[in-house]
């Protein structure tokens, strides 16, 4: 089984994959979709992905989807904020940019 993390803006995803980074290190892969322009990665991405890393435990990634059907060999997990809260976050990330 693979732990499939939807990472949400400004919502301590970045955190939890430096722990994923730190703890599993190889065993973790950040998935980049293969069609950059829609950002969006489908199941024949994360497919490719672990055919490169078969021994990866967690797979994160902006672009991974909760309504994706993946597979039944992966468990899907994200971090939730306040809305408000975190699309003011995200503003003022953005201002500081």
């Amino acid at each position: 089984m693979v732990l499939l993390f939807c990472h949400i803006e400004k919502c301590a995803g970045t955190t939890l994959v430096k722990q994923f980074r730190e703890r599993l290190g190889v065993r973790h892969v950040d998935l980049i979709p293969a069609n950059l322009n829609s950002n969006v990665a489908e199941k024949a991405d994360l497919t490719a992905t672990l055919r490169l890393v078969p021994f990866a435990l967690a797979v994160a990634g902006h672009s991974i989807r909760p309504h994706i059907d993946y597979g039944s060999a992966v468990a899907k997990v994200t971090l939730l904020r306040d809305p408000v809260k975190r699309y003011i976050s995200e503003f003022r990330h953005d201002q500081e940019r």
